[in-house]
C-alpha cells in the first residue's frame, strides 16, 4: 500500500501556502498521476492522504497539534534560500502541521483518485482517517456531537465514492462541557499518556462502516508500551471487539 502523507508537502507547494493554496488539489493530482505512471504496475491499494482530518480532530476536541496555526497562504512569492524547509528561507517559512478544510482536502483526494484510476483502473483507492473513539462525558453531549461530525462523519461521507476507507485508532477521547476531562484515576495508560482502551477498534470500524458504506481496512492500531504482555492483552481485546 502506498500513502501520500498530507504532512509531507513538496517544496513547490509549501511556499505557495501548502494545502490551502487554490491550485494545491490540481498539483497533487499531477503528482499522483506521475507516481502511478511510474509504479502503477506494482500497486493494488493506494491511500491518497494519510489522516487529512487530523487537524479538524485536534481543533474540534480542544487540542491543537504542535506547530499548527491559522496562517494564511503566502501572498507573495517565497524566495529559495540555502536552508529551511524545501530550501525556503526559514525566516519566511515556518514548519508546522498544516491542512486545509474538508472541501479542499476532499477535492485533493478526489482529483488524485481520478488521476490514479485513469493511469490504472485496477488500483483500489481510498484515504486513511484518524478515528479516535470519541465519547461524551457528563455535560459534553453537544460538543461531542459537533466534534463527531466535524472531525469524523463528514470525512467518512467522502469515502462513500471510494474503494475502501482506512481506519486508524488507538484509544478513546472523552468530551465534556469544558473540553477533555483527564483520564480516569486508576486507568492504565500507554507511553503516549492515552488510556488503554482496545474497544476503540471495534467502535471506530463500526462507525466507518455505517457512514462510509465501503470496505474498511484497519491501517493503524495498537499501543505504545515496552510490556509485551500488555500489548498481547490489548491486541487480543481489540480483535475480539473487531470480531463482534
Amino acid at each position: 500500500m502506498v500513502t501520500y502523507n498530507h504532512f509531507t508537502v513538496p517544496r513547490w507547494m509549501a511556499g505557495r501556502g501548502g494545502w490551502r493554496a487554490e491550485d494545491a488539489p490540481g498539483r497533487f493530482a499531477d503528482y499522483a498521476a506521475r507516481v502511478t505512471q511510474h509504479f502503477g504496475d506494482l500497486l493494488s491499494w493506494v491511500c491518497t492522504l494519510n489522516e487529512p482530518n487530523l487537524v479538524a480532530m485536534m481543533r474540534s476536541t480542544g487540542v491543537l497539534a504542535m506547530g499548527t496555526g491559522d496562517r494564511s497562504p503566502a501572498t507573495e512569492p517565497v524566495e529559495e534560500g540555502p536552508a529551511g524547509v524545501g530550501g525556503y528561507d526559514p525566516a519566511r517559512y515556518r514548519m508546522g502541521i498544516v491542512a486545509a478544510d474538508l472541501d479542499q482536502m476532499a477535492r485533493s483526494h478526489r482529483l488524485a483518485g481520478e488521476a490514479i484510476w485513469s493511469a490504472n483502473g485496477g488500483i483500489r483507492v481510498g484515504w486513511t482517517l484518524g478515528l479516535v473513539d470519541l465519547q461524551s462525558a457528563e455535560g459534553g453531549e453537544e460538543r461531542w456531537l459537533e466534534a463527531s461530525r466535524l472531525a469524523q462523519t463528514d470525512w467518512l461521507a467522502v469515502s462513500a465514492d471510494d474503494d475502501f476507507v482506512g481506519v486508524q485508532t488507538y484509544s478513546r477521547t472523552r468530551i465534556g462541557a469544558d473540553g477533555q476531562p483527564p483520564v480516569p484515576a486508576g486507568t492504565a495508560t500507554m507511553q503516549t499518556g492515552w488510556g488503554v482502551y482496545p474497544e476503540a477498534l471495534g467502535h471506530t470500524v463500526r462507525l466507518a462502516a455505517e457512514h462510509a458504506g465501503v470496505p474498511v481496512l484497519v491501517t493503524e492500531n495498537g499501543m505504545a508500551t515496552d510490556d509485551d504482555g500488555a500489548r498481547h492483552a490489548y491486541t487480543r481485546a481489540a480483535l475480539e471487539g473487531l470480531a463482534e
